[in-house]
Order: C-alpha cells, then sequence, then structure tokens
C-alpha cells in the first residue's frame, strides 16, 4: 500500500500500477485531460560539447527551449490521438462529476543527441531518455485513482541499433516513440476500465 492509499496491481502494461482499493473504473465512461507535463534532466553544460572527440552514444545533452516547445507540442498532440482511440473512455472537455481526470507527465527527460551538430559523425543507440507518469483523479471528489509509472526509458527506433546523432535523422525516432508512449497511455487506461469489474 502506497502512502496515498493506493495498491500496487501486478499484470499490466506499465511497470508500476498502484489504484485505490475498491474502486470501480469501469463506472466512469467520460475523461478530461488535463495536463500534459515534461519535465527535464538537468546536464552539466561545462561537460565538452563542443571537444573535436565526440563524446559517447550514451552520454545526455540538454534540449535546448526551441526543441523543447516542438517535443511538447508534438506529445500532447499524440496523447490527444492515441486517447481519442480509447475503446471505453470518452474525451470531453467539460469536468463534470463522474468525470476522470487524466494527467500524463514525461520526468527526467533527456536527450541523447547533441544540440550542435557534432565535428565527426556521432551515432547513438538511443535518441533520448524519460519516465512516463499517468495519474487518473476522480474530478468530483479530488481523489487520486490511480497512479502507473513505466521505467522504459530507450526512445530508439525498434529493430535498428544505431541512429545517427543529429536533429534532423533523430526527431523522426522521437516523434515515433512520442506515439508509443501515448499509445501506451491509451493501452493502460483501456485495461483499466477492466479493474474491479466481476
Amino acid at each position: 500500500m502506497s502512502e496515498a492509499g493506493l495498491e500496487r496491481v501486478p499484470g499490466m502494461t506499465f511497470d508500476e500500477v498502484w489504484v485505490r482499493p475498491g474502486i470501480d473504473l469501469g463506472a466512469y465512461r467520460e475523461f478530461v485531460l488535463d495536463s500534459v507535463q515534461l519535465e527535464y534532466r538537468d546536464v552539466d553544460e561545462r561537460l565538452g560539447i563542443h571537444s573535436l572527440r565526440p563524446r559517447p552514444g550514451n552520454d545526455a545533452y540538454s534540449i535546448p527551449d526551441g526543441q523543447r516547445a516542438r517535443i511538447e507540442e508534438t506529445f500532447e498532440r499524440r496523447l490527444g490521438e492515441a486517447l481519442a482511440e480509447s475503446k471505453h473512455y470518452r474525451r470531453v472537455e467539460e469536468r463534470d462529476p463522474g468525470t476522470l481526470t487524466v494527467r500524463v507527465m514525461l520526468v527526467d527527460f533527456v536527450s541523447r543527441v547533441p544540440a550542435q551538430e557534432p565535428f565527426a559523425d556521432l551515432w547513438v543507440r538511443s535518441v533520448g531518455e524519460g519516465t512516463l507518469i499517468v495519474e487518473l483523479w476522480d474530478v468530483g471528489r479530488d481523489d487520486l485513482l490511480v497512479r502507473a509509472l513505466s521505467h522504459r526509458k530507450d526512445a530508439r527506433a525498434p529493430g535498428r541499433d544505431l541512429i545517427r546523432a543529429n536533429q534532423v535523422a533523430s526527431w523522426p525516432e522521437l516523434n515515433r516513440h512520442m506515439q508509443l508512449w501515448a499509445g501506451q497511455t491509451r493501452a493502460l487506461i483501456d485495461q483499466l476500465y477492466r479493474h474491479g469489474r466481476g
């Protein structure tokens, strides 16, 4: 049992899923996408990004503000698209009683691709990392019902070993991973619909 009074539920699509005991999530029919937040890992900028030697592909690079805005807009759009395909819940804009509030956070997000082009060709196994957190709240009671965490951090293309580390080549991979995270969120919510039933 967590400090918030949630009980861990095994066998779900996320690494950790905590649910309020006795709750029937199938009793809900609608949800509001309340907030989508990205929190970025602090990176020591003194670590030779302008070095003549490319850094190893498993090093972290900060994400410039302009790229952060693009990432955030893309992630929120992908989430909206994925959640619209839910089999059990309908997205609404009004926070009426009996509506779920969905809050999604991508925390500790960091790039594996340098913001500036390296002096030599640099190939990486991952374009980025982050931890996905999804919370479901009851609108009327302002009560936390579910907290789920996905620790799968490797933002890489399935079936590919290396990706060229530049902004042009890496963006499609990052965009694809945003779709995967969004789809994973939708799958979790649909899976939770059956929790507590029967």
